[in-house]
């Protein structure tokens, strides 16, 4: 869903674009940006979880092992 809104945000953006800025960046270029950006945007919570949680997984498995 985040990835939803924020290609759509996006997109609107890309409708008020100047025109210097739409003759410098193809509107595929455009779209290439966005794509990626909300990808990036939409799989940022779950790596960021995964780095605290393994540290956290890492340290149970051995408090387990020593007991």
């Amino acid at each position: 869903q985040v990835q939803s809104l924020l290609s759509a945000s996006i997109y609107r953006k890309q409708q008020k674009l100047s025109c210097f800025a739409s003759i410098k960046h193809s509107s595929g270029e455009i779209m290439n940006y966005l794509i990626v950006d909300a990808y990036r945007v939409g799989e940022f919570p779950f790596w960021f979880h995964r780095t605290w949680t393994t540290g956290f997984q890492l340290g149970i498995a051995l408090a387990v092992l020593y007991d």
